[in-house]
């Protein structure tokens, strides 16, 4: 049976450290996407009710005010489809959830990293090489969705 190379501790550190820094920068952008849907989505939804109260009333006033609800009906539920097309054209809630659940599962890799690293056996550079391409495809996956390449935070 072949000896395992034991990983050494600069590698170990230089893993840990990129898994850490790239679960930072997820977090934040996660929380940025998160922002921007929240943004998107509020003055939607609040012009949606908005336009419904226009058309409604504008059945109830005489004839100048009506034409004047119409018109500004109109103009918010334009307001309303741009917003929703702008929110689906850049995907922002769905980005927000592919950056947290890339986050949460380097996390996972980095606790394994840590159990493996305190572990009696130690740990095998073969197992650390393994946890560290899990890792890159992880935040590969996590990028590729906005068609980017990694950040400079993120790997």
């Amino acid at each position: 049976m072949a000896e395992q190379t034991q990983a050494t501790e600069p590698h170990i550190k230089f893993t840990r450290e990129k898994m850490t820094r790239s679960i930072g920068f997820l977090d934040k952008s996660s929380s940025e996407f998160g922002h921007k849907s929240f943004l998107m989505k509020i003055p939607a939804a609040t012009l949606g009710a908005i336009t419904t109260v226009l058309i409604g009333a504008s059945g109830k006033l005489p004839q100048d005010y009506s034409n004047y609800l119409s018109i500004t009906s109109l103009v918010t539920s334009a307001t309303v489809s741009v917003l929703a097309a702008w929110e689906a054209f850049f995907g922002y809630g769905d980005l927000r959830l592919t950056r947290a659940n890339a986050a949460k599962s380097i996390r996972r890799v980095r606790d394994e990293l840590d159990y493996a690293v305190a572990s009696p056996e130690g740990l095998s550079r073969q197992k650390l090489d393994e946890l560290f391409e899990r890792f890159q495809k992880m935040v590969r996956d996590a990028l590729v969705s906005e068609g980017g390449e990694p950040a400079n935070g993120a790997s």
